[in-house]
């Protein structure tokens, strides 16, 4: 129930804070949100609800939140899903499809026009995916044509008879890979062997995991919200991170270590508590979104790599965070790749604001 409030908030802000000309917003706490097959939305689409069916065509993105999501209309742009259930049937997904839920099952008539980004308990692919397949589960199905490489991790993965996979396939698995005779990989194969986990530990790391996990959501959709209201600041920052990484590392430590002194002489003024108490909160939010400033910029990073050209920004974002989140589960360095990711994305928002406003 918190996690719907507070996905329902979001929305509700999202009204307030966006022209009604710049998406279509849909909330309803309980109950069900069907688009039919004969309505047409020419907008992005956000959609909170207990269940959500669209059959429609919508020309943008679509972002979901719902417990239970069936999807077999048209979108143009991204479909970014965060639910319980997803079952995607006869879809057409111009862009890419990025999606965190307990169970994903798609059809074999489904299209996938970009890449597939998926961090779900079982996923079932039947569907062509036009660009990369990016995804961590408990269980893999892929049958189907990937034009490009496939990075996967899980505790079982299976190549159906149908599977192509036109680039790399980089995996981890706890079980053998499954794979059919027919099945092709027609780049590299390379296996990481995933580590063992003692009995007496298994408990305390999968409560660490959810809570990662948890977390992990928790920035995604806050991230895609802030890209939807305010693209272009955001990406400036991300740019000025990877132009000038080491001026965005020493700004963030510069105001990591004066901000709150500072806030604490203007509060013992007593006329400066107020702007102490607003400055503290600001504060405090800069420190949360630092992350998405260098998730975004570690995402453009590895798009200019691996020469990603069609790749959209909510799906470049989606890719680093998974990528940070990923190298902070590494022992012995996560705390280091938390602390850069904080002071650069701090240092970084700092310049694009210093820049935007000399300018």
């Amino acid at each position: 129930m918190p996690n719907k409030l507070a996905l329902l908030i979001t929305f509700v802000l999202s009204l307030f804070l966006a022209s009604p000309t710049q998406a279509k917003v849909i909330t309803q706490e309980k109950g069900n949100v069907s688009i039919p097959a004969n309505e047409v939305i020419n907008d992005d689409l956000f959609v909170a609800a207990d269940s959500v069916d669209i059959s429609g065509t919508v020309n943008g993105d679509i972002y979901i939140g719902a417990g239970t999501v069936n999807f077999s209309g048209k979108v143009s742009g991204d479909l970014v899903i965060g639910a319980g259930t997803v079952s995607i049937n006869q879809a057409t997904i111009g862009d890419s499809l990025i999606v965190g839920a307990g169970t994903v099952t798609i059809d074999a008539q489904s299209r996938i026009g970009g890449s597939l980004l998926a961090g779900v308990g079982t996923l079932d692919n039947q569907a062509r995916i036009g660009r990369n397949f990016m995804a961590g589960a408990g269980t893999i199905k892929l049958n189907a044509l990937v034009n490009g490489e496939a990075m996967l991790g899980s505790g079982s993965l299976a190549l159906g008879p149908q599977a192509m996979i036109n680039g790399d396939l980089t995996y981890a698995t706890e079980e053998k890979l499954d794979q059919a005779q027919t099945a092709l990989v027609k780049g590299k194969v390379t296996q990481y062997q995933a580590p063992e986990v003692k009995h007496w530990d298994a408990q305390k790391r999968s409560a660490k995991l959810a809570l990662r996990v948890i977390s992990f959501f928790g920035v995604l959709l806050t991230g895609l919200v802030i890209l939807w209201l305010f693209r272009i600041p955001v990406v400036a920052a991300a740019e000025k991170i990877n132009l000038k990484f080491i001026p965005s590392l020493g700004w963030g430590l510069i105001i990591v270590f004066v901000t709150p002194p500072a806030l604490f002489l203007l509060a013992i003024t007593g006329i400066g508590l107020p702007l102490a108490i607003l400055g503290g909160l600001l504060f405090l939010i800069d420190l949360y979104v630092a992350k998405i400033f260098a998730s975004l910029a570690l995402g453009k990073a590895l798009q200019r790599y691996f020469n990603w050209q069609k790749l959209s920004v909510p799906a470049t974002f989606s890719i680093g965070l998974v990528v940070y989140y990923l190298l902070r589960l590494i022992p012995g360095i996560g705390f280091f790749v938390h602390l850069v990711a904080l002071l650069t994305g701090l240092g970084g928002c700092w310049l694009s604001c210093r820049t935007r406003i000399r300018t």
